[in-house]
């Protein structure tokens, strides 16, 4: 087996005060199958996973139009790795030292000079990198280990030095709302995908459609059934037929019916239409925001390793359930409610259910998959593949595509 799909990769977003996605942190691993050779060399190891990585899956599918953030150790600044990375993609953060050498400041400095953005790790009160700070754009401050009273004097030190301030290990909404308040300009961590609980709320009208009709197309319900639920609801009619018109192959045409319109985005179109509807939440708000890119990667990563299983194994794949299972995963949080509260109120597959609930059957596991991925849980994500007899080849293939259909995605349904 290649060595670049004997590794994993994990994308963590960045969001700015806006909590747009703002760019990716990017975390490999070698698979539990690599030589040991790369175990016992860890700075090769980062060289040579992060290029082959970089390599077999794309600056472009992984990132979109958005820059990633790269941990790269002091001994590879010296060589050619940094230069060998695709021009203006990347952040290069610098870990952790206890003494910066002469040697180091000229090469960060020479850096600098060739445009290359450059940020500083984990950086605390009395941190050795402080004569870097005139030649970095941004600073991470892990805002769990340093202490609350040492967080303001910090981000105003460093904002009055021009450099972009990230809090690092962001993992509620109460504790983002803190960090806004300090003044952070950045914010890494999963504080988006949890949910801020409404008690007794209930699924609105609108949400409610979208819902039930993802169910419909979900249980394969025939086209004229599809038809009949957008004639009832004139508002989501007048939406699909926006998305036709923005579709470059109809805009000569004229739409005659609602059967005509959802003949011409068909089933799956239809299906990453609502995904979009549901999670983007105000019509001027446009992907990739991160709760939509998570959610719509989580649904087609899953759709795409259940059928990768299906083709293996000789049984029929269920492309919808999947997909569903994913995307659904994380609807909660965009509707205030638990899961459970979801699931009371919208009918699925007793499958699909059970997956998102409980993580059961192969659609649950694929979908813990999915998430160890989002968190760089690689140990428990190559014990899950090993489980489902799956190579990380073709979960790597799989990721690929799902960055590549997700920055594909757009409003307009383009």
């Amino acid at each position: 087996m290649a060595e670049a799909s004997q590794s994993y990769l994990a994308r963590q977003p960045i969001l700015n005060r806006a909590r747009q996605v703002a760019g990716y942190e990017l975390l490999f691993r070698c698979s539990s199958t690599a030589e040991h050779a790369d175990v016992q060399d860890p700075v090769l190891a980062t060289a040579r996973v992060a290029t082959n990585v970089l390599g077999s899956f794309g600056a472009e599918s992984i990132l979109g139009d958005r820059p990633g953030f790269l941990n790269v150790p002091v001994e590879l600044l010296e060589g050619d790795f940094v230069e060998s990375l695709p021009d203006g993609r990347f952040v290069i953060e610098l870990p952790p030292v206890e003494e910066v050498s002469e040697g180091l400041i000229r090469r960060v400095s020479a850096l600098e000079a060739a445009k290359v953005r450059l940020a500083l790790d984990d950086y605390h009160r009395r941190d050795a990198r402080s004569v870097l700070l005139d030649k970095v754009r941004y600073v991470k401050i892990d805002t769990l280990k340093t202490p609350p009273d040492e967080l303001k004097k910090l981000v105003r030190g460093l904002r009055g030095k021009g450099v972009h301030v990230i809090a690092t290990k962001v993992e509620s909404p109460d504790q983002y709302e803190r960090l806004l308040q300090l003044g952070f300009d950045l914010f890494q961590g999963f504080f988006f995908a949890k949910p801020v609980l409404v008690e007794g709320k209930r699924v609105d009208p609108d949400r409610s459609s979208l819902l039930e009709l993802m169910t419909q197309l979900e249980s394969d319900a025939d086209m004229d059934e599809i038809e009949e639920f957008f004639k009832r609801r004139p508002a989501l009619s007048v939406n699909l037929l926006r998305l036709v018109n923005g579709l470059e192959y109809a805009r000569a045409q004229r739409i005659e019916s609602v059967s005509q319109a959802l003949m011409m985005v068909g089933r799956r179109g239809l299906v990453r239409w609502l995904n979009i509807l549901l999670f983007a939440g105000d019509e001027k708000q446009s992907p990739p925001t991160p709760l939509f890119s998570t959610a719509a990667t989580r649904g087609k990563t899953v759709e795409l390793l259940d059928e990768a299983l299906c083709l293996e194994q000789g049984t029929p794949p269920e492309p919808q359930r999947a997909f569903l299972t994913g995307m659904l995963s994380l609807v909660h949080v965009v509707l205030g409610m638990t899961p459970e509260q979801v699931m009371e109120e919208i009918r699925v597959d007793p499958a699909v259910e059970a997956a998102i609930l409980r993580r059961e059957g192969l659609l649950g596991r694929l979908l813990s998959l999915t998430e160890q991925l989002e968190v760089g849980g690689f140990d428990e994500a190559s014990k899950i593949l090993e489980d489902l007899d799956l190579e990380p080849s073709q979960l790597q293939e799989a990721q690929v595509a799902a960055y590549e259909w997700v920055h594909g995605l757009a409003p307009t349904g383009r």
